[in-house]
């Protein structure tokens, strides 16, 4: 197995029981309080058996990430601006 299928492993049939800003002493803990304007930037999602995901701005963990809603559709009206693009990427892969 790979770190991709252990993580599958790990995260399927979890559950997202909260969705809320990382607390002074969790950006105090990942080493961003010096990242001006974290606390409310920086995301953690609980899952149902205790475990936290945190998005990262990049692979060192350089701060917090963000996260992007983006929901399968033919119809540009229902996404924001620039999902569409994405949602053409991930089209074209496919052919």
């Amino acid at each position: 197995m790979n770190e991709i299928e252990d993580l599958d492993l790990d995260l399927l049939g979890r559950t997202i029981v909260g969705v809320r800003s990382m607390t002074q002493h969790e950006i105090y803990v990942f080493g961003w309080d010096e990242y001006v304007g974290m606390q409310g930037d920086a995301v953690v999602i609980e899952l149902d058996n205790g475990a936290l995901l945190v998005p990262s701005r990049d692979a060192e963990l350089n701060g917090g990430g963000q996260m992007m809603q983006v929901v399968p559709s033919d119809n540009p009206e229902d996404q924001p601006e620039g999902v569409i693009l994405l949602h053409l990427l991930v089209e074209g892969d496919d052919q």
